[in-house]
């Protein structure tokens, strides 16, 4: 199984994940907003989004967005 860093923490993943998974094995909460990061940049994960995981990638989470304030 492979490998990922979530908000610097290595956790062991399937090589197929759901975005609920991914945040459980990363302790980030659902109220926050959750990030690939990749080489162009950072990617939002949709919820309920499966992704394929290859090893070392990386995930992080950030404050949600609130517009107008």
């Amino acid at each position: 199984m492979p490998h990922v860093r979530i908000n610097n923490r290595w956790v062991e993943v399937p090589p197929s994940v759901t975005e609920g998974e991914l945040r459980r094995a990363g302790g980030i909460d659902t109220s926050r907003t959750f990030l690939h990061r990749r080489r162009d940049g950072h990617h939002l994960v949709p919820r309920g989004a499966v992704l394929t995981i290859t090893e070392g990638e990386t995930f992080l989470d950030a404050p949600a967005r609130v517009k107008g304030s």
